[in-house]
Parts: structure tokens; C-alpha cells; sequence
């Protein structure tokens, strides 16, 4: 087992790896985007070293917007994003106009 926190670090861009505490029973991955503070909990060390190095890559290459997401809203992004390109539009634009179109929507 290494010895915690872990520094993962590429430039200037660091991912640290936390120990499970009392307080917090759980592998922590903290990382910074955008100057905010951002936390992801793992039961593994294993499962919390393979998400920091992600996590490091995708900051290191400026993908900080895919840095904050979970696997899943990564999915959902990425769908939203396949979707809003097919019909020509940006992801930006898609999600303006369905916000808009939300007060005449009935459900």
C-alpha cells in the first residue's frame, strides 16, 4: 500500500489520492477545475488510482469540463453531444432551446 495522500501530478495539474478515515470511509480523489474544489469517492484504492489518472489526463490536455463529470454525465454528455451534431446544431445551442422551450412543453 502506498503512503497517503498520493500526488499525481503532470505541469502544474495535480490529483491527490486520499485514505479512508472515520470521518470519511472512503478512497478520496480531490483535484481542482476551474478554482473549485472537486472530490470522488472510491471503495478501492485500485478503482480510486485508475479515476485520478483519468482525472490528471483529461486536466492536463484542458478538458476541464470532463474532468468534473461522473462516468455517467460523461455518458450523457457525450450522447447529448452525437445528438445535437446530427441535426447540425451545437450542444450549447440544443440545450438553450430546450430550456426555452420548457414553458410551452405540457407533460
Amino acid at each position: 500500500m502506498p503512503t497517503f495522500p498520493v500526488k499525481l501530478s503532470k505541469g502544474s495539474h495535480v490529483v491527490t489520492i486520499y485514505a479512508p478515515s472515520v470521518a470519511k470511509p472512503s478512497y478520496r480523489v480531490v483535484f481542482r477545475v476551474q478554482q473549485k474544489r472537486h472530490s470522488k469517492y472510491f471503495k478501492s484504492y485500485e478503482e480510486a488510482r485508475k479515476r485520478a489518472n483519468l482525472i490528471l489526463t483529461q486536466i492536463a490536455s484542458g478538458n476541464n469540463l470532463g474532468a468534473g463529470f461522473t462516468t455517467a454525465e460523461s455518458q450523457q454528455f457525450d450522447l447529448l453531444r452525437k445528438s445535437a451534431k446530427l441535426r447540425g446544431v451545437s450542444p450549447e445551442k440544443a440545450i438553450a432551446n430546450w430550456i426555452a422551450s420548457l414553458p410551452i412543453i405540457t407533460w
